[in-house]
């Protein structure tokens, strides 16, 4: 009976601590239980889970990619830079936007797998050179997007905010994707045993470049609607991204199933984004929302480890 219960706190035990956080701030938070408060956090979330997606595609795979921070903020600053600097027309700006982005990671993907160099270091050079490109276009300063452009994610299609049809549009077909094809079962084979999945004739350098490539297009879409998020390309925004995206991932990899996944990281993406919001609610000093995030954080890892006391490790 014990051993069934350690099971259960293995698999859902991040689920649980994100349950029982959610039933406290409904007590506590002013205003936080209401369906107004629901589509702020959504809203404020999606960004996080749309990039932590990329990562864990990416994660699934046995690399990392830290260079989302880099690619967020320079594609989001070019974005907003063809629309209102040079008139492009938004749909064609936000298509180049996105083609960038998977350039980009096919880049990351053909340096680890081709030159055969560490996915950490070649994608924090990457974060740098991206950091590089946006503070080069931008020049450091706030372009702020029209109206029209910010209600694309602040609006709404039959009263529900678009940021879930945007949400849900891409978290679907990838949970789909990563657990029905063929392709997403032979990318967490090639995380979860390279040697193994290489005898069995996966193709691990291709499938870890369309890993990659799918990440930096993803990233791009995460760019795009944070500009549109926060009403504008803010210098260095993708950093503000980079780390919840970061923490939801990690955070989701241990629940549900042992590694990377497409629902753990909805869940921990939501975590971050409640956490966030509750303190907002509360009229907290800012500085106390990472410090919460990082205690939640510990917390509910180590409710999900009480069955089982091994080190989890993405390996890059």
């Amino acid at each position: 009976m014990r051993a069934k219960w350690r099971s259960i706190l293995e698999k859902n035990g991040v689920f649980l601590v994100f349950v029982a956080v959610v039933v406290v701030f409904c007590f506590t938070a002013p205003h936080f239980a209401t369906w107004g408060n629901a589509r702020v956090i959504i809203t404020h979330s999606t960004v996080i889970a749309i990039a932590a997606l990329g990562l864990t595609v990416v994660m699934t795979a046995g690399e990392i990619d830290l260079s989302l921070g880099g690619t967020i903020g320079f594609l989001g600053a070019f974005f907003v830079g063809l629309v209102m600097k040079s008139h492009f027309p938004a749909g064609a700006a936000a298509i180049l936007c996105v083609v960038i982005g998977l350039i980009w990671g096919v880049l990351n993907g053909w340096l680890v797998t081709r030159w055969s160099l560490s996915s950490f270091l070649v994608t924090v050079a990457m974060l740098f050179l991206g950091m590089g490109f946006e503070r080069a276009y931008s020049h450091g300063l706030s372009v702020w997007l029209s109206r029209d452009l910010r209600l694309v994610y602040k609006g709404f299609l039959w009263g529900i905010p678009n940021a879930i049809f945007f949400l849900l549009g891409l978290y679907i077909p990838f949970w789909l994707w990563s657990n029905q094809t063929r392709t997403g079962h032979h990318i967490r084979a090639i995380g979860e045993n390279t040697e193994a999945a290489r005898e069995a004739g996966i193709k691990i350098q291709s499938l870890k470049v369309l890993a990659f490539s799918i990440a930096g297009g993803l990233y791009a879409v995460a760019g795009l609607l944070e500009t549109m998020r926060a009403s504008g390309a803010i210098a260095y925004a993708g950093m503000d991204v980079m780390l919840p995206a970061l923490g939801a991932t990690f955070l989701g990899a241990t629940m549900f199933r042992r590694g990377p996944n497409v629902l753990g990281t909805l869940v921990g993406s939501l975590l971050f984004g409640t956490i966030t919001n509750a303190f907002t609610l509360f009229g907290a000093p800012f500085y106390l929302i990472p410090l919460v995030q990082g205690l939640l954080l510990v917390a509910a890892v180590s409710v999900s480890t009480l069955g089982d006391r091994r080190i989890r490790q993405v390996k890059f």
